[in-house]
């Protein structure tokens, strides 16, 4: 199984994650509208004694009050992707008639859970909505900061909803913050070459599939460019986010032209954006064996839908069947030469991407979250641990990585291997992303290394430090009466340096301002420079897991 494949996002350890709306009055989906819809004066305004009312491109919506925030939740952006619109790309919503009571959260997007602690598969195919948040009192001519986020969850779980995101999130005392929900696992990524026929009809730019899901990101923020000002927030001032696979997400907007001029800042947690590089259809030449197509006529095999009706055949099945069926595969992104003309890692290095100031980061301890359940309770399972990431990389000879990530090293032989595969696919990753970028942009790093207090209330957490979206509930500022003092003061300091980002020269609390990746001379000189958030006190520094990622680097991993 690719690496690159097993990116995931905690499941919340609080919260709930189903939510429920009401859906507007809609017309029928009009394939001739530009995303996000008409951006002039609403034909729908909302009634004169509405309460917390905002007349939007696509119809009135009416929010509500919660402590410090004023929010508007479940708020449809797009046509629900059900019949003819299933594995479509992404069609605008149509405008609404009579305000939409926007009280309650959109269901969550059809994904399957195995853990026990949740039904099987649960949630809906009409999902397609977004939240949006910001502080109380806010005047329509506020212009405040927004940051658009998109969620993780390996491009198979999550949603926008979720208590980490969207639990009064302190964040949104700052600045208005806007998380959605996008097509996950085959409805978002099912490649086929069907589908990218059926595409190339519709839209006429040589047909994409498989990027459903970014279609959905990306008619989301065009919804939000519109209706900017009309939430009190200034469109120059817009920042995607993103953590994990919506990182990665973050990522393709960043190469993708399709985005171009719709936001003026990135900012990407614990993601190698060098993995977007999966072929639609062409894999001469790319290092890989089979394409995003390729994998999609498999499914179709599978679900008994080969032949010339296929698309209206996989259109036909039920969802819980086609989600039985494709439990065991992987989604991500692809090239297409639509939504990414190029892999991600040559759109970088060549500067040929929206160049926005970058800001980008990774925890101390990604690892763990993906590999403590291996139980590597032995020297001799470390060894034949790396070896075998070692054989399936095609390195020749295991022995560099097998000496440099030791149980003595690291202080067992689970912490060792917990290190390189943190180092694998996120920290030595992002520090080549940031080399990259740095040659054409602003580009700022970060490490979070912070190990949440209530680990010590959990037999068996106690050593997992700063794990894969530990930092998640520090930049919402969702959980505070779970922090100590100093961790409560740390999730502030992290709120202001995201909002932050956005100004023309940022700065953190305690450092004042924030270095550049390459102050320092970047990664030729001192391993680059980052800041470093912890509750004891943030601070700058660098060469960070250096002499790994140089290792790993010249074994020849494609670091970005």
């Amino acid at each position: 199984m690719p690496l690159h494949l097993l990116l995931l996002s905690a499941l919340p350890l609080l919260g709930c994650i189903e939510g429920q709306t009401s859906g507007p009055t809609q017309a029928e989906p009009d394939d001739t509208r530009p995303p996000g819809g008409d951006s002039g004066t609403p034909e729908n305004p909302c009634p004169e004694d509405a309460s917390l009312g905002l007349a939007t491109s696509t119809g009135c919506i009416l929010g509500d009050r919660s402590g410090a925030l004023e929010q508007w939740l479940g708020v449809p952006y797009a046509e629900p992707p059900v019949d003819a619109l299933r594995f479509a790309r992404t069609v605008p919503i149509s405008p609404w008639t009579e305000p939409l009571e926007a009280d309650a959260f959109g269901d969550v997007c059809l994904q399957a859970d195995t853990s026990g602690f949740i039904p099987e598969v649960y949630g809906s195919e009409d999902c397609l909505t977004l939240n949006i948040f910001r502080p109380a009192g806010t005047e329509a001519d506020a212009a405040l900061p927004i940051l658009f986020f998109t969620h993780g969850g390996a491009f198979t779980a999550g949603a926008g909803s979720l208590d980490t995101y969207a639990l009064e999130p302190q964040l949104a005392e700052q600045a208005i913050v806007v998380t959605h929900n996008y097509r996950l696992g085959a409805f978002g990524f099912l490649a086929h070459a069907d589908l990218s026929a059926e595409d190339h009809t519709a839209h006429g730019d040589g047909g994409s599939s498989g990027n459903q899901g970014l279609f959905d990101s990306l008619a989301a923020l065009q919804w939000v460019v519109d209706n900017a000002s009309m939430l009190g927030g200034d469109p120059a001032q817009l920042m995607v986010f993103g953590e994990s696979a919506g990182a990665m997400t973050t990522c393709a907007l960043l190469a993708s032209p399709m985005a171009e001029d719709m936001f003026s800042g990135a900012l990407l947690q614990s993601a190698g954006c060098g993995f977007l590089e999966w072929p639609l259809n062409e894999t001469e030449g790319t290092g890989h064996d089979f394409s995003a197509e390729d994998v999609g006529a498999y499914i179709a095999y599978e679900l008994g839908c080969s032949g010339s009706q296929s698309v209206s055949c996989l259109r036909d099945l039920d969802a819980e069947e086609i989600l039985d069926t494709v439990s065991d595969f992987d989604f991500s992104p692809n090239i297409d030469g639509v939504f990414l003309p190029m892999p991600a890692r040559e759109a970088f290095a060549r500067g040929e991407f929206n160049r926005v100031p970058v800001t980008a980061g990774f925890n101390e301890n990604e690892g763990v979250f993906f590999t403590w359940m291996l139980g590597i309770d032995t020297d001799d399972a470390l060894v034949e641990a790396l070896s075998g990431v070692a054989a399936y990389q095609g390195w020749d000879d295991p022995a560099p990585v097998i000496e440099a990530y030791t149980s003595d090293a690291f202080g067992s032989p689970q912490q060792a291997y917990d290190a390189f595969y943190g180092d694998l696919v996120f920290a030595c990753p992002t520090l080549s992303f940031l080399d990259a970028v740095s040659a054409h942009v602003d580009a700022r790093g970060f490490l979070f290394s912070e190990a949440p207090d209530w680990l010590q209330s959990y037999p068996g957490l106690e050593e997992w430090g700063a794990f894969h979206a530990a930092e998640l509930p520090f930049v919402f500022g969702t959980t505070p009466e779970y922090f100590t003092a100093p961790e409560r003061a740390l999730s502030r300091v992290m709120q202001a340096a995201w909002v932050g980002t956005l100004d023309a020269a940022p700065s953190v609390a305690e450092i004042g301002a924030w270095p550049l990746f390459d102050a320092g001379g970047g990664m030729a000189a001192d391993g680059g420079t980052l800041v470093e958030f912890n509750a004891a006190g943030s601070s700058v520094t660098s060469g960070v897991f250096r002499e790994r990622c140089d290792l790993l680097r010249s074994l020849g991993w494609h670091t970005y």
